[in-house]
């Protein structure tokens, strides 16, 4: 959230490490529902780090494995990478369709 704040102070944008292992077979495994997609792309566009952990943290509860799904997410939350998990979330749905 903070490096949300300074980038739109400062109007930066940053740029990530380009981590290949991104690129996952979504078929296989028990996505979230779509309304979970949804709160995650919209906090990772507000930059909200409290909430997507929470959604994060919830999912790794659920009964259902979302394991490679919650990794992915991680990977780009620890980087403070937002937009990529915008990315991400938006090529589920296209797979999804």
């Amino acid at each position: 959230n903070f490096f949300f704040h300074i980038s739109k102070i400062l109007n930066l944008k940053w740029i990530y490490e380009n981590n290949e292992e991104d690129e996952i077979n979504l078929e296989g495994y028990t996505l979230p529902p779509y309304n979970t997609l949804e709160k995650i792309n919209l906090y990772a566009r507000r930059g909200e780090l409290t909430n997507l952990e929470k959604v994060l943290k919830e999912l790794k509860n659920d009964s259902n494995p979302n394991s490679n799904f919650v990794e992915v997410i991680e990977r780009h939350l620890e980087n403070f990478d937002f937009d990529s998990i915008v990315e991400f979330i938006n090529s589920v749905w296209s797979h999804e369709i």
